[in-house]
């Protein structure tokens, strides 16, 4: 019987001190969370102060930069535009056949119904496709009877073609010889 009560005091000892124990861990673990929520909180000011530091440093820095990326790919449009002139201007010395100038009514007559017809704002747009090319007619809407202004000739890939024999092609993909 005395052995009985003697590991029935221990047991007891033995379930006081992990109750101690736990008690002592749950105190640590959430005085070591407080702290850590303390640190992460200063880390995440200072970063936010730092960004903010870097964002100032960056919008100075860009947008001067942002003035001079402006400025070449304004120029970059601008090569663009005249080179396209040229093409263009390429396509119609070798077409012979003038589109600038005719009605709706005679680009049907002679090129039948388009792959393509658009309104946009004060420009009508006609799209012809063949297997190769493409040709394109806008018209001037804002009159009575619009008339194509602008032509032009690209190719499947939406390019303008360049080069004398491909523009003849074209030329005879619409039978228009």
């Amino acid at each position: 019987m005395r052995i009985f009560f003697f590991f029935t005091f221990i047991l007891i000892l033995n379930g006081c001190a992990t109750i101690e124990v736990a008690k002592g861990v749950s105190k640590v673990s959430s005085s070591i969370e407080t702290s850590v929520k303390k640190i992460a909180g200063k880390n995440e000011k200072e970063e936010e102060i730092e960004e903010k530091e870097e964002e100032s440093i960056n919008e100075n820095i860009s947008l001067e930069e942002k003035v001079s990326a402006v400025k070449k790919e304004k120029e970059i449009v601008e090569v663009e535009k005249t080179r396209q002139k040229k093409v263009v201007k390429k396509q119609k010395e070798v077409i012979k056949i003038n589109f600038v100038g005719k009605t709706i009514n005679e680009i049907y007559m002679r090129l039948g119904d388009p792959n393509l017809f658009r309104l946009d704002g004060n420009t009508q747009t006609m799209r012809f496709d063949s297997d190769t090319c493409r040709l394109f007619l806008f018209f001037n809407s804002t009159i009575p009877m619009p008339q194509v202004n602008y032509f032009e000739m690209r190719d499947e890939k939406g390019n303008l073609i360049k080069e004398k024999v491909n523009i003849e092609n074209c030329y005879k993909k619409f039978d228009l010889s």
